[in-house]
């Protein structure tokens, strides 16, 4: 799973689009989930909602929650 680091994504220790990127079972993958719409939620009730260290766009959960693949 590739998840952005929202607002600190310029951490040497992210891959280079500023990703943490994690293996995680699928309850944890749902714990992650449900977190990340709740980011998103709270993200998006002001309008231009954006990453403030890269400024991409952060309005669906595929925004943060960028790459999923099962193994």
């Amino acid at each position: 799973m590739h998840l952005h680091a929202v607002d600190e994504c310029n951490d040497p220790d992210l891959d280079p689009f500023g990703n943490t990127v994690e293996i995680l079972c699928i309850a944890c993958l749902w714990h992650v989930e449900a977190k990340v719409l709740l980011q998103v939620g709270r993200l998006t009730r002001s309008p231009g909602a954006f990453c403030l260290t890269c400024g991409a766009p952060v309005r669906e959960p595929t925004d943060i929650m960028r790459d999923v693949a099962a193994l």
